[in-house]
C-alpha cells in the first residue's frame, strides 16, 4: 500500500524521513521499519544520458510531457521543471521516434542537458511510502495516537 507524502512525512506529519539515516522515524522518536520510501525514480520518465566533455548528462526535451503521453504523479513533473530551471543547459538533444532516418540518433529537438549528479540527487529522495497491507491499521493507530497526544499537549498549554 502507498500513501502521498510531502516534505518528507507521511500519516499527517506523525511519521518523518530522516535523510541522515534514510529510515522513517515516529514523531516520538521510535524508528519505523515497516514503512519503506518509494523514490522519486520509480516514476520518473526513462530519459537518455549522454556524455559530452567528459561530464554525463540526461537529455530533457522541451515537450517531455506531450511527446511521451505522460501522465506521472505531479510532484515528479514539478521536480523535472525545478531541475530544468535550476540546472539545464539549453542543447539539441535526441528523441526517440524523431528522427526521419532510420537508426538516425543525432540530437535534433529543443531540450535541456540536466547533469547526471543532480538528476540523481533530485530522484533519490522519497515522495511516497509503502507498507505491508497487514501492518496498515497499526500503522494508523500509532500516527492516532500520536496526533492525540499531540492535541493534547496543544489544549494543556496556556493561551
Amino acid at each position: 500500500m502507498a500513501h502521498y507524502i510531502s516534505a518528507a512525512t507521511a500519516f499527517d506529519g506523525a511519521l518523518s524521513y530522516d535523510q541522515h539515516s534514510r529510515t522513517w522515524r515516529w514523531e516520538d522518536g521510535t524508528e519505523e521499519p515497516r514503512v519503506r520510501s518509494v523514490l522519486r525514480f520509480a516514476h520518473a520518465p526513462n530519459f537518455r544520458c549522454v556524455t559530452r566533455s567528459e561530464q554525463t548528462f540526461v537529455e530533457i526535451p522541451v515537450d517531455w510531457e506531450l511527446r511521451f503521453h505522460w501522465v506521472g504523479p505531479a510532484i515528479i513533473r514539478e521536480c523535472i521543471r525545478n531541475l530544468v530551471l535550476r540546472h539545464g543547459q539549453h542543447a539539441k538533444v535526441y528523441v526517440e521516434g524523431s528522427t526521419e532516418l532510420p537508426n538516425d540518433h543525432r540530437p535534433i529537438v529543443d531540450g535541456s542537458l540536466i547533469p547526471l549528479e543532480a538528476w540523481e540527487a533530485a530522484m533519490c529522495e522519497p515522495y511516497d511510502v509503502s507498507f505491508d497491507p497487514d501492518d496498515q491499521f497499526e500503522l494508523i493507530a500509532k500516527a492516532h495516537s500520536l496526533s492525540n497526544h499531540r492535541s493534547l499537549d496543544a489544549s494543556s498549554r496556556p493561551t
